[in-house]
């Protein structure tokens, strides 16, 4: 992690989690980012907006073109506040392009 412009920390999101609702458009739930394990760790999104609050920055970057695009928080248009990449012309980098974290293995805790 780098340092982000306000003394925060610089997050890459490696995949994301989402939530269907009634209206039937979905939510992003939360985001996976690297641990200083050299795993991935699963964050809620409202833990990535305080976060955000607090001067942290989350970014993903293009699986192909290799591009990186800062995350930013937005009111959906249903009213709950979420995240979303920024806009630009590239789609391998967008939130929704990320693979599902739903598919990890829990790791295995020592007794």
């Amino acid at each position: 992690m780098s340092e982000a412009s306000e003394g925060g920390q610089r997050r890459q999101v490696q995949c994301v989690d989402h939530v269907a609702r009634a209206d039937r458009h979905t939510h992003i739930s939360a985001v996976g980012l690297n641990n200083l394990g050299g795993g991935i760790s699963r964050f809620t999104v409202e833990w990535v907006l305080e976060q955000m609050d607090n001067g942290d920055e989350f970014f993903t970057i293009g699986s192909h073109s290799k591009k990186e695009i800062d995350v930013e928080a937005y009111e959906c248009s249903c009213g709950v506040e979420r995240i979303r990449t920024r806009s630009d012309d590239e789609k391998d980098n967008n939130l929704d392009s990320l693979p599902r974290c739903c598919e990890w293995v829990p790791p295995t805790v020592a007794t």
